[in-house]
């Protein structure tokens, strides 16, 4: 967790095995609790973040990486 309480930004690549797994739930959890600036990606073509993961992402701006183009996530 000191890499997070390191960091200014955290990157958060969403996809279904993302959102099962224990250690990436806490460790989101952890910086969303830190007030750190969260970026989600998406990871996963036509994933959908819900449950947990939609709360902590729900009023974030979201990068779709399998459905844009590159330029446009860059933006």
């Amino acid at each position: 967790y000191t890499s997070i309480e390191n960091s200014q930004f955290v990157l958060m690549l969403m996809s279904e095995k993302y959102k099962h797994d224990n250690n990436c739930r806490a460790e989101a959890e952890f910086a969303h609790r830190m007030n750190k600036s969260i970026i989600p990606i998406v990871a996963q073509r036509d994933f959908k973040p819900s449950g947990w993961l939609l709360n902590l992402v729900v009023n974030r701006l979201t990068i779709d990486k399998p459905n844009m183009h590159i330029d446009e996530c860059v933006k």
